[in-house]
């Protein structure tokens, strides 16, 4: 066939057809649509990458001995499945679009893995630093009460008694007994003695939220061996970062000989071992002595 042929067989089908060429307005709306729909998959990816960090973040992970026989185990059960498999949707899906646009076909394989890459990177790491995320995981959980069956979250890691982790509101401060209201409604009676630790940072006061450290010792009751503050580092962080020798320093934790919740032991605050908001040692805090002691 010589390029006369071709040409009116060309414009005949054109003609057949009733094919006209497109305005040059609809062919950036479709360019610009295409890359403006990759952008919106790639933020919702970030969020999802945000969020998974901000769960994954808020975990202890130096709790697994209470639950898991290795922390590879314990790893695995905290990933937030439900999570990464969106997250891996929205990636996909984000480079399918790429795909799809008019510059799609000069880029590799690769090359396209990097761009998506690097764009949910970037904006999650903007998203986890402006909090986005971790509000968004607390708008989940306390208006979607399944949520949280659903991912692991830090109320349900501390919601465990039967395995030695217990959570929850500080209702009231008795002497050596703390009465809580755990994550789930129940109330709880927290025995605390001379063995128990307690971190420097944990308010022992009505209202304040806890985790505890311990065992089941009867009906609703739960014999405290450590009390950490609900916010803040985990164990292992703070142990690593902590070198001081009283309770002012923020490494080690406070100890109980002869002391009760008010800090009122024979020795007092002043000599460390006080530790609840009402201690009433002559020096206090500053010289390492009562957690709360003026």
């Amino acid at each position: 066939m010589d390029s006369n042929n071709l040409i009116k067989n060309t414009l005949a089908e054109i003609e057949k057809k009733h094919i006209k060429p497109e305005p040059k307005s609809k062919y950036l709306l479709k360019k610009y649509s295409r890359w403006g729909m990759f952008s919106a998959v790639a933020l919702a990816a970030a969020l999802v990458g945000a969020v998974m960090y901000d769960l994954l973040s808020q975990l202890d992970w130096s709790t697994y001995q209470f639950s898991h026989a290795n922390f590879f185990s314990y790893a695995l059960s905290l990933l937030p499945y439900l999570w990464v498999v969106i997250f891996i949707i929205l990636a996909g899906l984000a480079f399918w679009v790429i795909r799809k646009t008019n510059s799609g076909y000069r880029f590799g394989r690769m090359q396209i893995i990097l761009i998506v890459g690097g764009a949910i990177l970037a904006a999650g790491t903007v998203l986890a630093v402006s909090n986005f995320g971790g509000n968004l995981n607390s708008a989940m959980v306390q208006d979607f009460p399944n949520y949280a069956r659903m991912v692991p979250t830090k109320e349900s890691q501390w919601s465990q008694p039967q395995s030695g982790l217990l959570s929850g509101t500080i209702e009231n401060v008795q002497g050596n007994i703390i009465t809580l209201q755990d994550f789930q409604g129940q109330e709880w009676q927290v025995d605390l003695d001379q063995n128990t630790l307690v971190r420097p940072t944990a308010d022992m006061q009505a209202g304040e939220l806890i985790k505890i450290i311990g065992t089941v010792s009867g009906q609703n009751i739960f014999k405290a061996t450590e009390i950490r503050p609900w916010g803040g580092m985990g164990s292992m962080m703070q142990n690593m970062m902590g070198s001081g020798g009283g309770c002012a320093t923020g490494g080690d934790v406070c100890q109980l000989p002869g002391g009760n919740i008010n800090g009122d032991g024979p020795q007092g605050p002043a000599q460390g071992n006080g530790y609840g908001p009402e201690g009433n040692g002559p020096r206090g805090m500053m010289q390492g002595g009562g957690m709360m002691g003026r």
